[in-house]
């Protein structure tokens, strides 16, 4: 549990202080719950076949996220979910802080490097995992001799 303290800065002490005395809704002033923005965290890698993009989404199930690709462009992001009222109703929290909020993320695919027919996704135990394979033209060629004629 937070308590106040008594600090020597003035303006410190007046911030935490009234920061400690106001409740969660007078903090979050007009913010719905659903209305919340998330930003998963993104782990992007490359080799010489493809590109692979991992986003940290726990809570989230393969229905919630949408995976779209324009003009190379690739956007995840997650549906709004509606909450049951009724299940709320039936349920009484103390307090409830588990909420899914939604997401948005997008990246600049490189020009002409992409296989866009051949991306996959797959999500296992919280990680979107996004693989796409890099076109035949951009892949590296192996080293070769050049004869003198």
């Amino acid at each position: 549990m937070l308590t106040r303290r008594d600090y020597t800065n003035p303006y410190v002490a007046h911030f935490l202080n009234e920061m400690l005395s106001k409740s969660d809704k007078e903090t979050a002033q007009g913010v719905s719950k659903n209305q919340c923005k998330t930003k998963p965290a993104v782990n992007i890698k490359e080799d010489d076949t493809q590109f692979v993009i991992q986003l940290l989404v726990p809570g989230y199930v393969k229905d919630d996220i949408v995976i779209d690709i324009d003009n190379q462009v690739l956007t995840i992001s997650s549906k709004e979910k509606e909450v049951e009222a009724e299940v709320q109703k039936e349920q009484r929290f103390t307090r409830k802080e588990f909420e899914l909020g939604t997401f948005h993320r997008s990246f600049t695919l490189p020009e002409n490097q992409i296989d866009e027919d051949a991306i996959r996704a797959t999500h296992e135990n919280g990680v979107l995992t996004i693989e796409m394979p890099k076109r035949e033209e951009a892949l590296p060629k192996p080293a070769r001799s050049i004869s003198i004629t």
